[in-house]
């Protein structure tokens, strides 16, 4: 799932894998897709919250935001530029 310039994405179901892709301070909600495994890369101001039961791979820069939901195991992470990245129950 891609979101860009200020647009917000909220999305429910389940799934095994997921990627996401946000940027230039928009906003994605996947707290209640269920899904086993991701890989999210935000930048510009973005925020994403995510839930993975599994494994999740991080890239947050220049401001983005990932708040990680589903106590996944963290995988490659890359932050810069003030980008984030932080756990939730």
């Amino acid at each position: 799932m891609d979101s860009s310039s200020g647009a917000d994405l909220r999305v429910t179901g389940t799934c095994a894998s997921f990627t996401a892709q946000a940027s230039s301070g928009s906003d994605i909600d996947a707290r209640n897709l269920r899904c086993e495994t991701g890989s999210v890369d935000v930048s510009s101001g973005a925020d994403a919250r995510i839930f993975a039961s599994g494994r999740l791979d991080v890239d947050a820069s220049s401001g983005g935001g990932v708040v990680a939901y589903g106590n996944p195991g963290i995988g490659n992470i890359n932050l810069s530029s003030g980008g984030s990245l932080r756990r939730a129950d």
